[in-house]
């Protein structure tokens, strides 16, 4: 198919335009763009400036990590850590192993003091009162270790879901500690 000779002028001069319309625009938007991006760079340069005394804000973590119920239920205060109780979770965790620590001791020197049979499955002791006083050592350290067990248990449930009483923040010159009320 062929068309006059003034139509395909005609075309021809509306696409030329169209084309350098479109340079012009592009040309536009990069110049715009560049002074916007020499604007952010000189404004962030005058912020450093102006807060170059100023300390840096705290280190804060991203997002903080979800809780557990299974975390919770751990023992050495593992869910009052998780709670943001770390005064308590210490406290916990020091009382635990001390608990823990007096338990296996006691049955590993209980065991040791026995003349014969295997270990834990009875045998003679040399004074009987001695058993007794180390038999009454481990059974209390594993109880100790268990009721402490079960406190964190019930205490990192109960406060699940609250917002920590005390936050201790890392800031520039060592730690802050804050309250909420």
């Amino acid at each position: 198919m062929q068309f006059p000779p003034d139509m395909v002028r005609f075309f021809g001069k509306v696409r030329a335009r169209a084309e350098a319309a479109a340079r012009e625009r592009a040309a536009a938007e990069a110049r715009a763009k560049a002074e916007a991006e020499a604007e952010a760079k000189r404004r962030a340069a005058e912020k450093r400036a102006e807060h170059k005394a100023d300390p840096p804000p705290p280190r804060r973590r991203a997002e903080t990590p979800a809780k557990s119920r299974a975390k919770a239920m751990l023992p050495f205060g593992v869910g009052q850590f998780q709670n943001g109780h770390d005064g308590k979770g210490a406290t916990l965790a020091a009382l635990q192993g001390v608990a823990l620590a007096v338990g296996v001791g006691g049955l590993l020197t209980f065991e040791s003091e026995k003349e014969s049979g295997a270990f834990l499955a009875g045998g003679t002791f040399p004074d009987p009162e001695r058993a007794d006083t180390l038999q009454a050592v481990y059974l209390g350290g594993f109880a100790a270790f268990g009721a402490l067990w079960l406190y964190g248990l019930i205490d990192a449930n109960v406060y699940f879901d609250e917002a920590p009483p005390v936050a201790i923040v890392p800031t520039p010159d060592g730690l802050a500690v804050g309250g909420v009320w």
